[in-house]
């Protein structure tokens, strides 16, 4: 899979497939809420970054990790703030919390919650089968870190350093008690002030770090959450696990559409009547389905025809009417038209630069 069919920060190999990977609304919620009390208009934001407000408000919602990862690189422009991760906690905490989060304040201590936080990651970011973060025992100290040697997503730097500030923030609330990292390495570039995200985060911080570590005192696991209550802790759980069952159970569903699609493309039955009856799924909760994963048929449609398109035309014993034909298109120029969108030049061009 190429490389540029991803979203910034992204990471992919050959052998794996594209996947339309999401973040919980109320990431892009909070967001959202930054951006407008920095002045922007809130209408102005939804339609810069496509975002549905439907989707948006929708306490089960998803939205497509792109514009995640768009909101967290173009906001500090647009805002005029450089400082951006440590004042975007304000609006996260007035916004309605993430499951992960529930899970975290319901549990017993913060070794427990941490683990958990780990374990329930993809609720928050759908972006690999396995949590892109880990707990890491050593001696008297715990790590927690980004694993970006087998991470397929990075997030922005900024989104790192605002999710380590909440974290402290979350853990020192639920422990009532004054708890501060050891040490907090960030990939974030040096600020000018460093000490106000020294102070912000609770700990002394190393900048412009090859990887993120927030480092605690292995002692400070054992710390009892003298609010929780286990009601709420097996409730909030039992969802958590109910919502992972369905996100596994969804990728299957996308595996059965995409195949759906590639089945349909060359007499171009890719509609959503057509679709929804190869799933078995009626049309209105196959939209439904797709909408809840942050994604469209439409979409879905035209990421298939990219990809294959992208392997055919570096094939030459196929004629560039018979890859159009292949991909549902009822002209060359037409697909022309939509190559040049996916890649930038023209069809023959790119055969004659990769073919």
């Amino acid at each position: 899979m190429a490389a540029e069919l991803l979203p910034s920060g992204v990471r992919s190999s050959a052998a794996s497939p594209v996947v339309v990977r999401t973040v919980a609304a109320s990431n892009v919620r909070y967001l959202v809420d930054y951006a407008v009390r920095r002045g922007l208009g809130r209408e102005e934001v939804l339609h810069r970054f496509e975002i549905d407000p439907a989707g948006l408000a929708d306490v089960d919602g998803r939205v497509p990790l792109a514009t995640y990862v768009r909101l967290w690189q173009e906001l500090p422009a647009l805002t005029d703030d450089p400082d951006m991760p440590l004042h975007v906690l304000e609006s996260a905490m007035v916004a309605e919390p993430p499951l992960a989060l529930l899970v975290f304040q319901s549990a017993p201590d913060l070794g427990t919650a941490l683990r958990a936080l780990v374990r329930y990651e993809r609720l928050n970011f759908d972006v690999a089968d396995e949590p892109l973060s880990a707990l890491v025992e050593d001696g008297p100290l715990v790590h927690v870190v980004l694993d970006d040697a087998r991470a397929a997503f990075v997030p922005p730097s900024g989104a790192v350093l605002d999710s380590f500030r909440g974290m402290m923030t979350v853990a020192r609330m639920a422990t009532q008690h004054p708890i501060e990292a050891v040490q907090i390495q960030l990939r974030h570039p040096w600020p000018a002030d460093p000490a106000r995200y020294e102070a912000a985060l609770f700990g002394p911080i190393e900048f412009a770090m090859p990887r993120d570590r927030l480092t605690l005192r292995r002692e400070d696991l054992n710390r009892p959450h003298p609010l929780a209550s286990r009601v709420l802790a097996a409730l909030v759980t039992d969802h958590a696990e109910r919502k992972l069952s369905a996100m596994s159970a969804g990728e299957d569903l996308w595996a059965r559409v995409r195949a759906a699609i590639r089945d349909g493309l060359p007499a171009a039955a890719v509609g959503l009547s057509e679709i929804s009856a190869a799933v078995d799924l009626s049309p209105r909760t196959l939209q439904r389905r797709l909408r809840e994963g942050g994604t469209s048929l439409r979409e879905l449609v035209d990421e298939q025809r990219r990809q294959i398109a992208l392997r055919r035309v570096c094939d030459d014993r196929t004629s560039l009417t018979e890859v159009a034909l292949l991909l549902g298109f009822s002209e060359l120029s037409v697909f022309s038209r939509a190559f040049v969108r996916w890649t930038g030049c023209s069809p023959r061009e790119y055969r004659r630069r990769h073919g």
